[in-house]
């Protein structure tokens, strides 16, 4: 079979909707682009067909499917998840997600880190938060210069346990590739700030056409960090 791609995050069965449905008008087939729509978003992903090259309107298929931009569905999805195929502002299929491929895609949220990550560990103490602080200034004076665009960076420490850490970036309002920007910000803390294990996830906020990014974060080693980095 064609069409197969190399890095599935995850499976799913797809519906495809006939013409009088609202649908296409022309069956699909293995390779096919629809937007992958969830949670309020457009996503470009590609799909790969597992039990036919095509799929006639009316008819069910399963595929893997791999995203175009995966660090914001990190995080998000899980078994028996809904989402649409569309073309545009038109839904062309209905799927339901059946197995998670790629581990860290796999549906988190704070109170889950408590439970499963967090529960034998301490949080950071004021020193520790001065140490990471440190960490963070030296490294976002390196990130500032190498990204054109970011206004200004800035680290406010919280008495939260869900949310110790909040860090702030400013968008220039002249800049229109704010989802370029997003993806090195989310790379800087990838790379720069997390320590050895790392949960996070990416919402994306739309209001009077204009984006703000959140990536909520649980890090940890001996001793752990949950915090948010807000990008608008």
């Amino acid at each position: 079979m064609t069409n197969k791609i190399l890095n599935p995050e995850f499976e799913a069965k797809i519906y495809y909707l006939k013409e009088d449905e609202g649908g296409r008008k022309s069956p699909v087939q293995s390779g096919y682009r629809g937007q992958f729509y969830y949670n309020g978003n457009n996503w470009d992903a590609s799909q790969e067909f597992l039990d036919k090259q095509f799929c006639s309107l009316g008819e069910s298929v399963k595929v893997n499917i791999q995203t175009f931009n995966p660090d914001y569905h990190v995080g998000q999805l899980s078994i028996n998840q809904e989402f649409e195929i569309r073309e545009d502002d038109k839904i062309v299929g209905k799927g339901k997600i059946l197995k998670i491929l790629r581990e860290d895609f796999n549906y988190w949220e704070i109170q889950s880190f408590f439970r499963r990550k967090a529960f034998s560990l301490k949080p950071y103490s004021s020193a520790d938060m001065l140490g990471y602080q440190i960490d963070f200034d030296l490294s976002r004076i390196a990130f500032l210069q190498k990204t054109n665009g970011v206004k200004d960076v800035k680290v406010i420490k919280t008495d939260q346990k869900e949310c110790m850490i909040k860090i702030t970036c400013l968008l220039f309002k002249d800049n229109n590739n704010d989802r370029l920007k997003a993806d090195k910000i989310i790379e800087w803390w990838k790379n720069s700030l997390a320590f050895n294990n790392q949960l996070y996830k990416v919402n994306i906020e739309t209001e009077l056409n204009k984006r703000r990014y959140i990536l909520s974060f649980a890090t940890w080693h001996s001793m752990y960090l949950t915090g948010q980095i807000i990008i608008e």
